[in-house]
């Protein structure tokens, strides 16, 4: 820690800002001395990448430096760039150093990643929540209502002050944040760092255990992709709030808005239709049991979570080549082993896995062997020969590979089940 604080402290007044506001990112290039003077031990160096980025000090920095810019600076479009440390806010760059590695020092810190499910799947699963208030999927993963976020555990920021010239145009723009009291939310609760963007590890397993949760959905049938155009004045949006535990309570930390697709594979997420509410109850019910199977025994369901979110991915694909791709890597993750692969192949070794796993008769076995054969030639031709678009029958071979990716999960999680019940 006095390495990095002799560091960060030489190397502050070499930074340049921007509009008063923005690092200039050509004046950063000395701060890569502070992940060279982290300690060799391989378990800390690897659990700072895991839950930062391969450059864990330089990104924190980074980031930490960015956030004080954005709290206590103002946006000014005719600024000149300059020395950070002509700023008031870092006119003291020894102090700064100090705090910020004093910060590094601290984590992991606490994090709650607050998810809102699909419209379509709010409106359905909201009445089962009214009379439990939430539901525990993990002890850190749990379905609650925008009702109880409102109460104030989680605040939202306040709104900013009015900016100048730029900064004033967009803060116009801009929507006051509030919890949907009719909404329905997957909140995650991770340790590590999260920066603004949510570009680090932690933010990404968060979000990958959204993924996870809808994927193992899709494969349980609650849950399906309703494709729709979407159109320019309606182009989908996707947020969610990350908040913070400072001991006292939790402090919002960020807005995060990722990229496009994901909102369009949100907006596009729906319930699958049960003729009554009493059925759909039963189903969800029976579904959110499966889910908490995996989620409480992240170890030994970790390839079934994987291949649930691959899952997902390709459903919300716009480009059937890769989603024909994300569903045999679903495949391969679920059921390939390295080890016979290089013995047998990994085709052989899927088709026969495939067949014994998910065929409940020798007919069926058959025909899913038979079948395996020409959808691995169509992941074939994709991979080696850079086919860029599905025929008409391929894409009904798509779909009969989901619903492969889908039995196998199920039977996958049915057998973790029983693993659970012996223990």
């Amino acid at each position: 820690m006095k390495r990095l604080d002799e560091i960060l402290a030489s190397e502050l007044p070499k930074l340049r800002v921007e509009n008063n506001q923005y690092l200039s990112y050509a004046s950063v290039a000395g701060l890569t001395a502070l992940d060279k003077a982290l300690s060799n031990r391989k378990d800390e160096r690897r659990d700072l990448v895991a839950m930062i980025d391969d450059g864990p000090v330089v990104d924190f920095v980074l980031d930490r430096i960015s956030r004080r810019l954005s709290d206590r600076e103002v946006y000014n479009p005719e600024a000149a760039e300059r020395p950070l440390t002509e700023l008031s806010s870092f006119a003291d760059p020894s102090a700064i150093s100090r705090e910020i590695v004093a910060e590094f020092d601290t984590l992991p810190w606490d994090y709650t990643f607050t998810f809102p499910l699909p419209q379509a799947i709010s409106e359905r699963v909201g009445p089962l929540l009214d009379q439990l208030g939430s539901i525990t999927l993990s002890d850190d993963v749990k379905l609650v209502l925008g009702t109880g976020l409102a109460e104030g555990a989680y605040p939202l920021p306040e709104p900013a002050a009015p900016g100048t010239g730029l900064g004033a145009f967009f803060s116009g723009l801009l929507v006051q944040p509030e919890w949907n009291a009719e909404g329905v939310y997957l909140q995650v609760r991770c340790r590590g760092y999260v920066d603004r963007y949510g570009l680090t590890g932690t933010a990404r397993d968060a979000t990958a255990i959204l993924h996870a949760f809808i994927g193992i959905g899709i494969a349980q049938h609650v849950f399906r992709y309703d494709w729709r155009v979407p159109t320019f004045l309606a182009s989908p949006r996707f947020t969610y709030h990350v908040h913070v535990n400072q001991g006292d309570g939790w402090r919002h930390n960020g807005t995060v808005e990722p990229e496009g697709t994901l909102a369009t594979a949100f907006s596009n997420m729906a319930c699958v239709e049960f003729h009554d509410l009493k059925t759909f109850g039963k189903m969800m019910g029976w579904a959110f049991t499966k889910v908490r199977t995996c989620f409480t025994h992240p170890k030994k369901a970790d390839r079934i979570v994987r291949a649930a979110q691959w899952l997902f991915d390709s459903h919300a694909s716009r480009n059937q080549t890769l989603a024909f791709l994300q569903s045999m890597v679903a495949l391969e993750i679920l059921l390939g082993e390295r080890a016979v692969t290089e013995l047998v192949g990994i085709g052989t070794l899927l088709s026969n896995r495939c067949a014994y796993l998910i065929g409940k008769s020798q007919a069926q076995r058959e025909e899913l062997l038979s079948d395996f054969g020409a959808l691995y030639k169509v992941r074939s031709d994709i991979v080696h020969s850079g086919k860029n678009r599905l025929s008409n029958s391929e894409t009904n071979m798509l779909n009969k590979l989901r619903w492969i990716c889908a039995r196998a999960i199920q039977e996958e999680i049915d057998l973790l089940e029983q693993d659970v019940r012996k223990v």
